[in-house]
């Protein structure tokens, strides 16, 4: 059956009132802007402007709507987002250009849906007393607009369609426990690709980051953290009943090594913790000089930055490329949902110590002695190995890992291009993957931008709320300059999906610019 055939099925369902409709704002009215094809009554080739009511979502591209200033009721859309253009059926083949009231592919602006409601009611009643094959329309169904199927959100999963097609081999095996050949897969997979020697995939980065302070055993002591950074970074500090000594940032966003000098010379720190954030890398080689002269552990958290990395010169004259994560004695990156790249939930810690992984190892599989067939244990373990069916999709996912680098950066590029504002700068002789596009606003207020956003069905979030602020760390010591409270009270990370057109970008651009 093809499309215009199961077009006519389902008209003659709803014609029998054997489907009921529901309509829901926001995500369901179009602007039809065309020219009719041929008809004696409507010259042929002229231009019209008619409002689309859309109630039917028959495939990926496919929509049956009516026409609202019309008394005709069934509408058969094809939608081809490529080439943008799109064709409707009535009777006869006609061909239109779809667009939105303002933008493209069915969202349309809260604010507008509310302008034009009372129109869309008028539109909608007369063909109420015609025994409209829709039903009853009531007031509360047309201002919902809640649930929008088109919402765009901050940073989806985007697969690369191999997953599948591994995660059944999986099955197929019915090896879907933790550990199995995917596992291994994709431990190899981040080594060769970051340069990393050694590699051990868990359930997320926070596991990792944990296993790295207990493998080095660093507890009941001082550790330097970046206070500009997500929870996960400190979280596992407390496990180990470590005191947390937050740093604030420098103007590339990451740890300021002039602050750590001093928190160094006032305390007896045995480890830093140094967080990647958005996707971009922090000015290491400072960092790493003060830990290597006071004899202190330096753990990467690249959970957010899989991918950036830096270029250093060698004394040869050449350069050489060295990724985030396997600079200090462990790395952690994160296979998060919403990350670059993702297992659902995941994470790889990284080492050049192959000792030190195989310990971390042991550890993470409830630290079971492996000459023992029946359960040894001497010390404490944990259950933080990854499974072999979220190794498969990372697998996958790796595959394409310069492709969604590729295409972040050039979402940031279009946002640059249509604001005015300033953007998270990147370190001279790096490489950022520009995981999420965060901007500081120069007179907005991101708050204010924020609901604006939401009101049009768009997530963004404010930029990381320091942890020194944290109720958690009342009176932990803490580094300040100044600049990690004012990026939190004037910035916003905003949508960086790798399925986002440059459309997308520039609609979000002027939802954003609404905003005085």
């Amino acid at each position: 059956m093809n499309e215009f055939d199961k077009w006519n099925e389902l008209k003659k369902q709803i014609n029998n009132k054997e489907i009921n409709l529901k309509f829901r704002g926001g995500d369901i009215f179009f602007m039809s802007i065309g020219k009719n094809v041929g008809s004696e009554q409507v010259g042929k080739g002229e231009e019209f402007l008619r409002p689309v009511l859309v109630y039917k979502k028959l495939s990926k591209t496919t929509f049956l709507g009516i026409p609202l200033t019309s008394t005709k009721k069934d509408w058969y859309f094809e939608f081809h987002y490529k080439n943008k253009i799109s064709y409707a059926m009535f009777n006869q083949m006609r061909t239109f250009d779809i667009k939105r009231i303002k933008f493209k592919y069915g969202r349309i602006k809260f604010n507008t849906f509310k302008k034009l409601s009372k129109k869309l009611e008028e539109f909608i009643t007369p063909l109420k007393r015609e025994e409209d094959p829709l039903g009853r329309i009531s007031d509360k169904s047309i201002s919902q607009t809640n649930k929008n199927v088109n919402k765009i959100y901050l940073s989806p999963p985007h697969m690369s369609g191999k997953e599948i097609e591994y995660v059944k081999k999986v099955f197929e095996s019915n090896y879907i426990a933790p550990l199995g050949e995917y596992v291994d897969k994709f431990e190899n997979s981040v080594k060769n690709y970051t340069g990393a020697k050694s590699a051990l995939a868990l359930c997320n980065a926070t596991s990792a980051l944990h296993l790295a302070l207990r493998v080095l055993g660093i507890k009941d002591s001082q550790v330097a953290v970046s206070t500009f950074t997500f929870i996960g970074s400190v979280n596992p500090l407390l496990y180990e009943r470590n005191e947390p000594v937050f740093i604030d940032v420098d103007k590339y966003w990451h740890m300021d090594s002039e602050l750590l000098e001093k928190a160094i010379k006032e305390n007896n720190i045995k480890a830093v913790v140094l967080p990647h954030i958005y996707g971009q890398v922090a000015d290491i080689e400072p960092i790493k000089e003060l830990c290597e002269k006071n004899n202190i552990y330096l753990i990467e958290d690249a959970a957010e930055s899989l991918g950036a990395y830096y270029k250093w010169k060698m004394g040869n004259g050449e350069w050489k490329i060295v990724h985030s994560g396997t600079i200090g004695v462990f790395g952690v990156y994160s296979f998060n949902g919403n990350k670059l790249l993702t297992t659902s939930s995941g994470g790889v810690l990284v080492s050049n110590d192959g000792e030190l992984i195989k310990n971390a190892r042991f550890l993470s599989t409830q630290a079971k002695e492996s000459d023992f067939i029946e359960y040894v244990h001497k010390e404490i373990g944990f259950n933080y190995r990854m499974s072999n069916v979220l190794a498969a999709i990372g697998v996958g996912q790796m595959e394409v890992v310069e492709e969604r680098i590729a295409k972040k950066k050039e979402i940031f590029e279009w946002y640059q291009e249509f604001l005015d504002e300033e953007f998270m700068p990147e370190l001279p002789n790096t490489r950022g993957t520009r995981w999420l596009t965060t901007v500081v606003f120069k007179n907005k207020d991101p708050w204010k931008v924020m609901q604006n956003l939401k009101d049009n069905q768009i997530e963004s979030r404010p930029l990381w709320n320091p942890m020194h602020l944290q109720s958690l760390f009342k009176g932990v010591k803490s580094y300040l300059n100044g600049r990690s409270e004012k990026l939190f009270k004037k910035g916003l990370c905003l949508p960086s999906g790798t399925a986002l057109s440059k459309n997308d970008v520039k609609y979000i651009c002027e939802v954003i610019n609404e905003v005085k």
